[in-house]
């Protein structure tokens, strides 16, 4: 049994609405012409959008942000670890 009002429908099975497009050939044009809209603005904007990059990096590596999600991994992968070692000691 076909479900009906499925956005992913295939796109050759019409319903008994409008033959017209189906959702998804709906859903496929608007999120191309938005594509092409952010690639046209991001070729015209490009040295912008690569200055506003290399600011907001320079920003994380100078805060000290970078540091502090380093220590927290790190003590998550030797929690892991520890946890891991305890654990397959006792399985034997």
């Amino acid at each position: 049994m076909r479900h009906r009002n499925s956005m992913f429908e295939t796109g050759n099975y019409r319903g008994t609405g409008d033959p017209g497009l189906s959702k998804v050939q709906i859903l496929t044009i608007v999120l191309s012409v938005i594509s092409v809209i952010a690639a046209i603005l991001i070729i015209a904007n490009f040295g912008m959008i690569t200055a506003q990059i290399a600011m907001n990096i320079a920003n994380l590596l100078s805060s000290g942000a970078l540091v502090l999600v380093t220590i927290v991994a790190l003590a998550v992968l030797i929690g892991r670890f520890r946890w891991r070692a305890r654990r397959s000691f006792w399985g034997w």
